[in-house]
């Protein structure tokens, strides 16, 4: 429980809420505006959040999905 609760603490102070919404809204309008699906912007989108916030992309998607920017049915299509 404390390890998880650490991790969550991690996560909130590497990637805060703001920033990481602030970046997905970002790319999802370029990709909107280019004609991007939302598989291939949501993999486009993991990996420059990741790049930008200086953490893993696997970190990068746990936070959006409990940020709830990332849905089950999105996670079933990224395979």
């Amino acid at each position: 429980f404390i390890e998880k609760d650490a991790k969550g603490l991690a996560a909130a102070i590497l990637m805060p809420e703001r920033d990481v919404r602030a970046l997905f809204d970002q790319l999802a309008d370029r990709a909107r505006r280019a004609g991007i699906d939302r598989v291939n912007f949501l993999r486009s989108a993991l990996v420059e959040i990741a790049d930008e916030l200086e953490v893993s992309k696997e970190a990068a998607y746990w936070r959006a999905r409990k940020l709830k920017l990332i849905t089950k049915e999105d996670e079933g299509a990224l395979g």
